[in-house]
């Protein structure tokens, strides 16, 4: 994670990025960055939407992996001590 300062750039604001940051994202100038406000996280600077619906699938699938360890704790432990 990198701290990016805010500018003022005419009527609008922006982000300086630096060389390493565009290089690690794989950006060049005029290429396009997408925000999204989440609710849990707080602003996200992504390199495609498709980014964000990720990130809420990975936590949809943890939620339910949790909740299925927790399920069926007995049955995993006792597949675990059967090899």
């Amino acid at each position: 994670m990198k701290k990016q300062k805010i500018i003022k750039v005419g009527n609008s604001y922006g982000l300086l990025l630096s060389k390493d940051t565009l290089d690690q994202m794989q950006l060049k100038e005029g290429d396009e960055l997408y925000t999204s406000i989440h609710p849990e996280i707080g602003t996200m600077i992504l390199k495609s939407p498709q980014a964000l619906y990720m990130t809420d699938k990975k936590k949809s699938v943890k939620k339910w992996l949790n909740e299925f360890v927790k399920d069926n704790n007995d049955l995993l432990t006792e597949l675990s001590h059967t090899q």
